[in-house]
């Protein structure tokens, strides 16, 4: 194992602790961004959801103005029918 490692005499300290504040630096990067994906993929999905709803309240009131326009159409016609005086 010692023959992977280069002697690093007085230094050693000072490069095994800068190879371990890096890697520590890059789980804490990969840990903040997984975290940082969860959430804004919860955001989307609630947004997504925010909008189907919209969309469909909005297809529930053109419906429901559609059908009072053909009640109003329907109950017009009837008054033409009838003579003036």
């Amino acid at each position: 194992m010692s023959s992977l490692m280069p002697d690093l005499g007085k230094y050693a300290g000072t490069v095994l602790s800068s190879y371990a504040a890096s890697i520590a630096l890059v789980v804490i990067l990969v840990a903040l961004s997984l975290w940082r994906a969860r959430l804004v993929q919860r955001q989307l999905a609630d947004a997504e959801t925010a909008y189907a709803r919209t969309q469909a309240g909005n297809k529930t009131a053109e419906h429901e103005t559609a059908a009072k326009k053909k009640t109003t159409a329907a109950a017009g016609s009837a008054n033409d029918a009838v003579a003036p005086q």
